[in-house]
C-alpha cells in the first residue's frame, strides 16, 4: 500500500499481532482525536466501548477529547428562529410553546390536545443509543394518553418497528422516514 514497512514492525500499523489497522495506525500518528461526546470519549476507553483499541486510546488519552453535541443557539434561539409559528423567550415561554406545540400536532396529524404529554425524540436509531430498549418498552409507553413522535435513521429493524408503531398508533405515533 505504498506505506513503510517499518510501521508495520514498530507497531504503529499492526494490530493484535499480525493484524493491519489503519484506524490504529490513525489515532496513533494524529495529533489529536475527538469523539461526539465527553462521555464517548471516555466509555472508549472500556473493553465493552473500546471495541479492541481501548489499549491504544488509553496510550493516547491525553490527546482524547470529547466535543459536546449540541445546538447553535444564535441559530435555534426560540426567540429568533425563523421556523417556528410563534417565537417565545423566558417571559412568554407557556404562550410560544403551547402555539407551537399545536402547530406539530397539526402538520404531523395528531391530535391537537394542549393537555396531552407530546414525547419527541431525535436520534440515530441505533441500540447503542438505547433504541432497542425503546422498541421493548414501546407498547407500555403508549398505553397511557401520549403521543410519540421520533425523528432518526439507522437500523432498519428500529426503523420498521417505529414504522409498526405509527400504524398501530395512529394519530398517537409519527415516524417521519
Amino acid at each position: 500500500f505504498g506505506l513503510p514497512f517499518d510501521w508495520y514492525e514498530n507497531g504503529t500499523l499492526r494490530f493484535h499481532d499480525n493484524c493491519i489497522s489503519y484506524l490504529k495506525a490513525g489515532v496513533v500518528l494524529s495529533d489529536k482525536i475527538t469523539t461526539v461526546s465527553p462521555t464517548y470519549s471516555q466509555e472508549i476507553l472500556t473493553p465493552y466501548f473500546g471495541e479492541k483499541m481501548e489499549d491504544v486510546l488509553r496510550m493516547r488519552s491525553g490527546d482524547l477529547s470529547g466535543i459536546v453535541n449540541g445546538i447553535d443557539m444564535d441559530v435555534w434561539d426560540p426567540a429568533t428562529d425563523k421556523t417556528l409559528t410563534e417565537n417565545y423567550h423566558v417571559g412568554n415561554f407557556k404562550v410560544g410553546k403551547a402555539a407551537n406545540k399545536a402547530a406539530l400536532q397539526r402538520d404531523l396529524g395528531l391530535r391537537e390536545d394542549p393537555d396531552v404529554l407530546l414525547i419527541g425524540l431525535v436520534s440515530r436509531l441505533t441500540p447503542q443509543k438505547g433504541m432497542d430498549m425503546v422498541i421493548n418498552r414501546l407498547h407500555d409507553l403508549m398505553s397511557g394518553d401520549v403521543q410519540f413522535v421520533v425523528l432518526g435513521s439507522g437500523d432498519k429493524g428500529i426503523e420498521n418497528a417505529l414504522k409498526g408503531m405509527e400504524h398501530q398508533y395512529r394519530r398517537r405515533a409519527v415516524f417521519p422516514s
